[in-house]
């Protein structure tokens, strides 16, 4: 049985999110945002569950999406996932986060096209040691509860009730209230509960977690593309 470490909540690697344009609720809440630099050393393959309530004006509803990261750091958002379009027929988006190479592909399955872009501004990489004890914080975020501990998709989490204040550059502010479950050995969101205004209560949680190297073939433009230059 391996120890468990506890360590500062700042020292943590959290995932901080850049412009997602992928299509969907995801796009709006992505529970993996790409990072702003490469974390590297954890390469994984997971399937997302966002299920939402509805509100009066939008109905409840389900959408699935899969989030790939190599070895390198290298990441692929498929959403909707490419296994859901398939049966639905809904419009499929996937976009490739290539820090090596500092560029973004988005690549629209229907017409062909791959568009990309130079990504600015790409951090340092983060190494993750997965051969590590896993590691839980000695004390809840600011504003946070803590949860304890429980399995998601076969990987141990810890969670906490997090109720964060934004203030606006307009003077308004927002109150956000979620429940969040962090992987201990990750280092990354896998599941999170909170109340979206237009979609009611959001719970998106990892279903399938599949730890190892995915084929290095989805993180390039596949042939047959037309490639296109983005600003």
């Amino acid at each position: 049985m391996r120890k468990i470490r506890f360590f500062a909540i700042g020292s943590g690697v959290f995932m901080l999110g850049i412009g997602v344009a992928v299509a969907g609720i995801y796009a709006r809440n992505p529970l993996i945002p790409p990072a702003l630099y490469p974390v590297q050393g954890a390469p994984f393959t997971v399937t997302i569950e966002s299920v939402w309530e509805g509100t009066p004006g939008h109905p409840p509803g389900r959408e699935f999406t899969k989030v790939i990261r190599d070895t390198g750091g290298r990441e692929r958002i498929e959403s909707p996932a490419m296994e859901e379009t398939v049966v639905t027929g809904e419009p499929a988006r996937f976009d490739i986060y290539d820090f090596a190479q500092e560029r973004m592909i988005e690549l629209d399955p229907q017409p062909k096209i791959a568009i990309v872009r130079r990504m600015e501004h790409v951090g340092r990489p983060i190494k993750i040691d997965l051969s590590a004890d896993p590691a839980v914080p000695g004390h809840p975020a600011k504003g946070g509860e803590y949860l304890g501990m429980q399995q998601i998709a076969g990987q141990e989490t810890w969670g906490q009730h997090l109720v964060q204040t934004f203030h606006y550059a307009d003077g308004h502010t927002a109150t956000s209230v979620r429940d969040l479950w962090l992987s201990a050995v990750y280092k990354m969101p896998l599941m999170q509960v909170q109340e979206d205004g237009q979609l009611g209560k959001l719970t998106q949680r990892v279903i399938r977690f599949e730890a190892g190297e995915p084929d290095a073939n989805l993180f390039e433009i596949p042939a047959g593309y037309t490639v296109l230059q983005g600003k």
